[in-house]
């Protein structure tokens, strides 16, 4: 379903975005070496396609999970609102 144009918001995204990514990068890494002994390498035996789709689903079903639990955030807040 098509949007309107975003309304002037409140704090920039990007820069905050940027440094939760590199500091998730930097914790999967950790987390690798720690579980595995090394970082994510290539030629490494795995099936990258599997795990990527495998990953995916993941994160749909986390999106779904976000999505749903947002609709019950927003039901309460107009039961609160309609008090």
């Amino acid at each position: 379903m098509p949007q309107e144009n975003p309304t002037p918001g409140k704090d920039r995204v990007t820069p905050y975005a940027r440094k939760e990514f590199n500091r998730m990068l930097d914790d999967a890494e950790r987390r690798g070496i720690e579980t595995y002994g090394t970082t994510l390498e290539t030629h490494n035996g795995r099936n990258v396609f599997q795990d990527a789709k495998e990953e995916l689903i993941d994160l749909w079903q986390y999106l779904c999970q976000a999505e749903l639990e947002n609709r019950d955030l927003r039901v309460a807040l107009e039961e609160i609102q309609n008090e």
